[in-house]
């Protein structure tokens, strides 16, 4: 059985930039009563400008599907033009 707890914000700073961060806990019950909770977070970002866009985030495991000291992480930068 999984039970989760979720919450994200965003905001918009203005027109062109965006920020946005989210928490992710989940409760795995294994079979021996034992209860393992994955932890995952992120932080997110978003600039425009003109048909120019530069957008990231990075995001955190821990106990990665319920499993004990599986963590990992990413990050990621993007820059996209549209004509």
């Amino acid at each position: 059985e999984q039970t989760a707890d979720i919450y994200s914000i965003a905001f918009n700073v203005n027109e062109n930039f965006a920020i946005s961060y989210g928490e992710k806990n989940t409760d795995f019950e294994t079979t021996g009563s034992a209860t393992v909770e994955e932890e995952v977070d992120g932080v997110g970002f978003s600039y425009t400008m003109g048909s120019m866009k530069i957008a990231g985030n990075r995001n955190e495991v821990k106990d990665n599907d319920g499993t004990a000291a599986s963590d990992d992480s990413m990050t990621e930068i993007a820059v996209s033009f549209a004509f």
